[in-house]
């Protein structure tokens, strides 16, 4: 069925109707035609969606949902339904699942979701249950969908078989993703090592293991030419390392978390567990270095690095909880309060040249894969005590809905 959505505001820079309101008809899922004013055909599906704003789907390739293996959590399908209804269009979905997706079997589960208006691009393990001894099947991975190869949160242990990956990944085109940090400095520990975190008394982890380790990383990009992704990027020294390899032309990319951006480690003063991510909350000079690299392109992306956590993982002694909050719903807004509303939609562009999946871009004969949102104020509430990163705070801009795969999720905005 043909469809056409009326009366919607198109935020697309490289569109002459930029910023206008505009009629947008779909046939086929494609997009057939954009104007100010598009008579009705008999055969369309009419929806008016005054008031709305629209740009190209957004994509948070780093989502830590819960299902399959720890479904009471959440359900998949739930998850989905909420992330549309926040506006994305895209999702990547970390390894973090049982059983660990080892093989391409693994990722059948997903199958299942095909038809879902937000498209699910999961990853496979890096290595066989994400323990870091031995590879998984990584082509058997690749055939079967899998959007990179990564230990979900696992830092470095064995810089040869991280080698070994990179050749062999190279010869299909794949991407490794790691988290760098180094082992044996990080283990146990609860925070940053920062002034201000020592006199907490909790084991803390020091700016030193993620530059070892991304020092290490690119070594190994340098000798063997593959393609690499080093996510949750936290210190600003790690950066002229970045930098300098990316101006060589290594294939390298690399992405921070929006909590690092938008909170200081002074929240973590209260031992308010809901701010224990990974990597930990820094200081106010290092935000701004990492801001400042988004902007330049030196850092590719920004992730919510939503995870499901459940109260009874983080209603407890700060010690014992585990790192990681729910965000994904604020993840644009919170763009939008750090770096206004055109570069927060930029943003959440940019994941889809990182992987290879097109131009994201509004324009006659593309695939209508596209986000709504709106100027709203509202504030954040989570479902269960300290298990969502931005509770209680108030944001002016609001994803409220998709258009994907020819299915408007309206019920979620209206």
């Amino acid at each position: 069925m043909d469809t056409l959505l009326q009366s919607v505001t198109l935020y697309e820079p490289s569109h002459s109707l930029h910023q206008t309101v505009v009629d947008i008809r779909v046939v086929d899922g494609k997009i057939k035609q954009i104007a100010k004013k598009i008579k009705p055909l008999s055969s369309d599906s009419i929806e008016n969606l005054k008031g709305l704003h629209v740009s190209f789907g957004w994509f948070d390739p780093e989502v830590n949902f819960s299902e399959p293996g720890y479904e009471s959590k959440g359900r998949f399908i739930d998850d989905l339904n909420a992330a549309a209804s926040c506006g994305y269009t895209t999702l990547g979905i970390m390894p973090h699942t049982l059983p660990f997706p080892n093989s391409g079997s693994a990722l059948s589960f997903y199958k299942g979701f095909s038809n879902h208006a937000v498209q699910v691009h999961p990853f496979g393990t890096l290595t066989q249950d994400a323990k870091g001894t031995e590879l998984s099947e990584l082509y058997d991975l690749q055939k079967a969908g899998a959007l990179g190869f990564y230990d979900y949160k696992k830092p470095l242990v064995e810089s040869n078989l991280l080698k070994l990956a990179l050749q062999y990944s190279k010869g299909f085109n794949g991407k490794i993703v790691v988290y760098p940090q180094d082992a044996s400095m990080c283990k146990g520990g609860q925070l940053r090592e920062s002034p201000l975190n020592l006199t907490l008394g909790l084991k803390s982890i020091p700016d030193l293991s993620e530059y070892l380790a991304v020092q290490l990383c690119i070594e190994l990009l340098r000798y063997t030419n593959a393609s690499l992704h080093l996510t949750g990027i936290s210190t600003a020294e790690v950066l002229p390392l970045i930098k300098k390899a990316k101006k060589e032309g290594l294939n390298l990319s690399c992405s921070t978390t929006v909590g690092l951006l938008y909170y200081d480690e002074k929240e973590l003063q209260a031992f308010d567990t809901r701010y224990k991510l990974a990597p930990g909350l820094t200081d106010q000079k290092t935000r701004n270095a990492l801001k400042n690299a988004l902007i330049s392109g030196v850092i590719d992306y920004v992730t919510s690095d939503h995870s499901n956590v459940s109260v009874e993982e983080k209603d407890v002694e700060f010690s014992d909880a585990v790192f990681g909050s729910r965000s994904l719903d604020a993840l644009f807004p919170a763009l939008c309060d750090l770096f206004g509303l055109e570069k927060a939609i930029e943003l959440l562009k940019r994941p889809y040249a990182t992987y290879g999946l097109g131009k994201a871009e509004i324009k006659e004969g593309n695939n209508a894969q596209l986000s709504f949102f709106k100027a709203q104020k509202h504030r954040i509430q989570e479902r269960e005590n300290q298990t969502h990163l931005f509770h209680n705070q108030e944001f002016t801009y609001k994803g409220v809905g998709v258009f994907s795969k020819g299915q408007l999720m309206a019920s979620l905005y209206v």
